[in-house]
């Protein structure tokens, strides 16, 4: 429990150094805290969603405290429409503001900071933000679905069920059937909001490496219009063929981290001048995926479990 403690202090010092040090620093630190650090991030989503959430700094300043009497407890669930609406729009704005400035770079650090302090005050433990209101909430459950190692949830101990339904940290891999509830069953899971994200998610990711200028109406528009091409393309699969949600979330993360890591990982290379060819890495990467996906299909079929987590 203390390294875990320690850790989330490294951490959220880490971020706050970021935060005071961005705006002082040369341009390029800007840029290799976008195009050399956060497109790292999802492979820890996928490999442990379970140890970013146990040090991640917005988690920190959010968490609202044990349950007490005569606080509001979470009785309704995410806002998963306003959560992803204001995840691509944050996206759009990366480009042309974020990695152009430091300055800004910061103040949506510190804004979402304060917004995560503010919303965990009136909830309990998570309730308020990391599991109700944070724009990364839905990326971490599609690609946290399938966990390689699942450590113990320190934040949360004891659990107060703050959150009862599609808890990462509480229902681990069942967190996607309770969010989608009766209509996994058949088609109907590509018509709940986290399966209308889920099918739309790699269109999000490729349409915003294609958009041919920085404004964030460009990157925006190419977005929205990759994201519905994206569902529409993956409904009529999934109509044609029936595949099933518990095969189809996981192809599903797939393509998308896929995507993300093959178009991202040259300008990571590029911006840490690594002495090698990015070919290598982003073939690599594609091979870790597709092992990660023969898992998570195992996995829902019962013939695999994550590192940390007993057969009962």
């Amino acid at each position: 429990m203390t390294g875990w403690r320690v850790a989330r202090g490294a951490v959220l010092g880490g971020a706050l150094g970021i935060a005071v040090a961005l705006p002082l620093a040369e341009p390029v630190w800007t840029l290799r805290f976008w195009q050399g650090v956060v497109p790292l991030l999802p492979i820890l989503f996928l490999v442990s969603p379970g140890t970013w959430r146990n040090v991640c700094p917005l988690a920190t300043v959010g968490d609202g405290g044990p349950v007490v009497e005569g606080r509001a407890t979470n009785g309704s669930a995410a806002p998963l429409g306003a959560v992803v609406v204001a995840l691509v729009l944050l996206i759009s704005l990366r480009p042309a503001l974020f990695e152009a400035s430091g300055w800004a770079t910061s103040g949506l650090l510190a804004g979402v900071g304060v917004f995560a302090f503010a919303v965990g005050r009136r909830r309990p433990r998570k309730s308020g933000f990391c599991n109700r209101l944070c724009p990364i909430l839905p990326v971490e459950q599609l690609y946290g679905q399938a966990p390689l190692i699942r450590p113990e949830n320190e934040r949360c101990g004891p659990c107060d069920g703050c959150t009862p339904r599609g808890c990462l940290d509480l229902a681990g891999p069942a967190a996607l059937p309770q969010l989608l509830t009766g209509a996994r069953r058949g088609s109907g899971w590509l018509a709940t909001p986290f399966g209308a994200f889920a099918g739309a998610f790699p269109g999000i990711v490729v349409g915003f490496s294609a958009a041919v200028e920085p404004a964030p109406w460009a990157v925006l528009t190419t977005m929205v219009l990759a994201g519905f091409a994206s569902w529409l393309t993956v409904a009529v699969v999934v109509r044609a063929t029936g595949l099933a949600w518990a095969a189809a979330l996981p192809l599903l993360a797939a393509l998308a981290l896929g995507a993300h890591l093959w178009l991202a990982l040259p300008g990571v290379v590029r911006i840490w001048e690594v002495p090698v060819p990015p070919a290598p890495l982003q073939l690599a990467a594609l091979g870790g995926v597709a092992a990660w996906t023969v898992y998570a299909i195992r996995m829902r079929a019962g013939r695999s479990v994550p590192i940390g987590v007993r057969r009962g």
